[in-house]
């Protein structure tokens, strides 16, 4: 190998390098955004279920309620009078 095309295929990696370095930094700037953005959906989640639940108040319907660690907790009224609890 001439020493014209080392060079340049010196050149090549060291600019390939610098690409991937700026891909990998914005691909971990989206990912925060990303997770970010997830965190305030469930919360904004969390606040409109807990909204509905106190404007419509107790139902026969299946609710859902959230809680604090992101687990559902889903009531299903029986024709027994008892309730079914199951977490998701």
């Amino acid at each position: 190998m001439a020493g014209a095309e080392r060079n340049e295929l010196l050149e090549t990696i060291k600019n390939l390098t610098v690409q991937l370095e700026k891909t990998v930094a914005q691909l971990e700037k989206v990912t925060a955004e990303n997770a970010a953005l997830r965190r305030k959906l469930e919360r904004m989640n969390e606040l409109l279920l807990n909204a509905q639940q106190a404007r419509f108040g107790q139902s026969s319907e299946k609710k859902k309620y959230v809680l604090p660690n992101s687990e559902q907790l889903i009531l299903i009224p029986s024709q027994n009078k008892t309730i079914s609890i199951r977490v998701q």
